[in-house]
């Protein structure tokens, strides 16, 4: 079984999980992901440990639901696969923040100049 998030969902996701749903859009119409980016979130998941790539291929690029992802990770309850899904979410958000796109992104994000770590003295 799969889910598909819809556009619904999608107003309300972070910008990691949208990003995670490249194909998502239904027309080239729509706001389209640049290549680069998905690269980077690509280079980003491979940092990953095997299972947490797992865990965020079957979730947002199979689209099956936790309870189906409970059942492939062998655990009890769909909340356990939903911690863990939020978990390796976190740990790819930290990749993310260490690759030099997502670096740029997020300081023209925040009005600082480039090449600046916010030291305000």
């Amino acid at each position: 079984m799969q889910y598909d998030l819809g556009r619904k969902l999608l107003a309300s996701a972070s910008d990691i999980e949208v990003l995670m749903q490249p194909f998502m859009y239904a027309s080239a119409n729509d706001l389209e992901t640049p290549p680069e980016l998905l690269e980077a979130v690509s280079h980003c998941m491979s940092m990953l440990s095997p299972e947490d790539q797992n865990v965020l291929y079957e979730i947002f690029y199979d689209r099956v639901t936790y309870e189906v992802l409970a059942d492939n990770l062998n655990i009890k309850a769909k909340s356990h696969a939903w911690r863990k899904t939020r978990i390796a979410l976190e740990r790819l958000k930290t990749e993310m923040l260490k690759h030099p796109i997502f670096i740029e992104i997020n300081e023209r994000q925040n009005g600082q100049p480039k090449g600046t770590k916010g030291n305000t003295q």
